[in-house]
């Protein structure tokens, strides 16, 4: 099966598939654009005392730190529009790959230092290792979704896989910051 020939591929492949072409349509020149406003984003929700964030229960610190992993994921996946095509896919080589994912890193530890400096947040470099974790998830699917070999069900796996490793780490996030709330920056 080829990224172009959909036959026998199951209803997640073709999905992810589908966004990806459609993606992929945005000029590599013009590709910086949702990158650079959804980093704007990022920088403006740092930026905003959010209600319920801080002295929030067990259940919605979690939900609030799992969210960094979806929100630095889809940064990955706009800053991947830049990356080189062939045959209507991004290249994800090693060196693309390991830059996106530095620029991420950086970008997360960037906002955990503007985060640190907004009344009524903090800043935790166990974010930073969720954002990365989301984006290294979103990177290693999207990979896998381009090659000839992918199927529905190794998809659907490396998702559920992505899903618990972010969910991990958001719960390393979450104790953490139970046991030592005013404790090391972590």
């Amino acid at each position: 099966m080829t990224r172009s020939g959909e036959d026998g591929a199951g209803w997640a492949l073709r999905h992810v598939r589908g966004i990806a072409r459609a993606l992929l349509r945005i000029p590599r020149a013009h590709a910086i654009l949702p990158a650079a406003a959804w980093m704007g984003l990022i920088w403006a929700l740092s930026a905003t005392r959010l209600p319920g964030i801080g002295g929030a229960g067990v259940g919605q610190a979690f939900l609030t730190n799992f969210a960094h992993a979806p929100e630095f994921g889809l940064l990955a996946l706009w800053l991947l529009l830049l990356a080189p095509r062939r045959d209507g896919w991004a290249v994800l080589s090693v060196g693309t790959t390991a830059s996106i994912l530095a620029f991420v890193a950086a970008y997360a530890l960037t906002d955990e230092l503007h985060q640190s400096r907004v009344p009524g947040r903090d800043a935790s470099i166990l974010d930073v290792v969720t954002d990365s974790i989301g984006a290294a998830c979103v990177l290693w699917i999207a990979r896998y979704a381009g090659t000839s070999g992918a199927t529905h069900r190794g998809l659907v796996g490396r998702f559920c896989i992505g899903l618990l490793l972010c969910a991990l780490a958001a719960l390393g996030s979450t104790l953490w910051g139970l046991a030592y709330e005013a404790g090391p920056w972590l």
